[in-house]
């Protein structure tokens, strides 16, 4: 997970149910899709991190795990996620 911007960004595999336990904190989100800008952004912020280990760095903002990088947002009242 990366912030970007405002926004928290996960680089894994998509889910419906965003939980924090240490705030006892649990919301249904929707994930959609960032686009380049965005991805932009999470990279920077997974090299400023995690520079240190290019080795972990790089298989993190390769082209295929940008494609897997989206954006949770708050779902809507009635809908399924």
């Amino acid at each position: 997970m990366a912030r970007g911007g405002r926004e928290l960004v996960p680089h894994r595999p998509r889910e419906s149910r965003s939980e924090d336990p240490g705030r006892g904190v649990e919301r249904e989100v929707a994930l959609v899709d960032v686009g380049e800008d965005v991805g932009d952004v999470v990279d920077a912020a997974y090299r400023e991190k995690y520079g240190r280990y290019p080795s972990y760095v790089e298989p993190m903002v390769a082209p295929q795990a940008r494609t897997t990088t989206l954006k949770l947002v708050p779902a809507r009242v009635g809908e399924g996620v």
